[in-house]
């Protein structure tokens, strides 16, 4: 574990410090704040799963792509080292939020430290402790438990290192999570894994809880080769090996949800009729049926968005992301097309000049036409991603 974080992670830190002195000397109680560095001798290291780092460092067009988003520019992409660590008597909040024996909040169990801010775990305490005996732990991330793209890739992936240290474990999930999340879980877990569901405003304390950290970085799906294979099989089993061309072309669409709905679809479907593409909203399919129409895939095209997470189940994937931009004007929200590496597909992006919460946004039909001529391009010595 670091024993220091960037300028950025120190600044929000002592931000969320400051908070937290304010609540503490006034009348609302508020607890303590412990990060793993403090108290690593308290807490050892039980299994180091990745001693190194990944770095990611983008050449050619993927250069390009991420630069797009100014936050990267000229920058790698490093996840970070990891290990687990025992913290013993800890109890795991529905929240994902490990609070130690002692009361504190631990740090490393948010993915960064502006989740915290946000959360009103720091103005509550639980109802009450239900105590299990043996090891726990958890992978929900505060704040994002609706969200299936974080759930299959910056959550469910925590697995991977309990999975690697064995011996039988409690995972602790949220009563409320969605209903795709059972399903999500129960089809990664070995028989060592005994899942709980626990209610908001409840906590479980165990002997031990295990701190599996998070395996990836924010605004990026950037997984590590091992992980990507892991869980491919997990969800899919062994990919399928097919003939070019053979495979399901896809189009996501988002009609019902709250961003990133595009208002002029029909137009775009017009434009794309002679590519034969299926319009799909997997959201209203169950898990097993959105995994089996993906895993045939030979073509994605969709906006930004949860449905483009199920790339993941592809083989050799062509991917054209309608990319809405991200945050604080950004033309870029860069989460898809580093899942799209982590998996080898191909990624075209076609950028707007919206925002990545935009309710709905207005694409040009014949740049998506473009970009998916790039996307089905199977010329000798093409890049390996494109903007359009």
């Amino acid at each position: 574990m670091p024993a220091s974080r960037s300028s950025l992670g120190r600044r929000l830190v002592a931000r969320l410090r400051g908070r937290v002195d304010r609540r503490r000397s006034g009348r609302s109680a508020a607890p303590q704040l412990v990060e793993l560095y403090e108290v690593a001798e308290a807490w050892p290291v039980v299994a180091t799963v990745f001693p190194e780092p990944y770095v990611f460092n983008p050449t050619g067009v993927d250069r390009e792509i991420m630069d797009l988003d100014q936050r990267w520019a000229n920058r790698s992409i490093v996840l970070p080292p990891i290990s687990l660590h025992d913290i013993a008597g800890a109890a795991i909040r529905a929240s994902g939020i490990i609070q130690t024996a002692g009361g504190a909040l631990l740090f490393e169990s948010v993915k960064r430290p502006g989740h915290l801010l946000r959360s009103s775990e720091l103005r509550l305490r639980p109802r009450s402790i239900i105590r299990r005996d043996g090891v726990g732990t958890t992978i929900t991330l505060a704040d994002r438990v609706p969200n299936y793209f974080h759930w299959l890739i910056d959550m469910v992936p925590r697995l991977y290192a309990l999975e690697q240290r064995g011996g039988p474990i409690t995972l602790v999930v949220p009563r409320d999570a969605p209903a795709f999340v059972d399903a999500l879980v129960e089809r990664v877990v070995t028989d060592a894994v005994t899942i709980e569901r626990c209610p908001r405003g409840i906590a479980m304390a165990f002997d031990s809880v295990r701190l599996s950290p998070f395996t990836t970085v924010w605004s990026h799906g950037l997984l590590r080769p091992e992980i990507v294979t892991w869980l491919r099989t997990r969800l899919v089993g062994s990919p399928e090996v097919r003939p070019p061309g053979s495979g399901r072309r896809i189009f996501i669409q988002r009609r019902g949800t709250r961003a990133r709905t595009i208002e002029n679809e029909e137009e775009v479907l017009r434009a794309l009729r002679p590519f034969n593409l299926e319009p799909v909203r997997p959201e209203l399919l169950p898990l097993a049926e959105q995994l089996d129409l993906f895993v045939h895939a030979e073509l994605i095209v969709g906006p930004c968005g949860a449905g483009l997470t199920n790339m993941i189940a592809a083989d050799r994937a062509a991917v054209v992301d309608i990319n809405p931009g991200g945050r604080n004007g950004m033309p870029f929200h860069p989460s898809f097309w580093s899942l799209a590496h982590s998996c080898g597909h191909r990624y075209v992006v076609v950028p707007h000049a919206a925002h990545l919460h935009t309710p709905s946004y207005v694409v040009d039909a014949a740049r998506v036409r473009a970009a998916v001529e790039v996307a089905l391009d199977s010329s000798p010595g093409r890049a390996p991603a494109a903007i359009v």
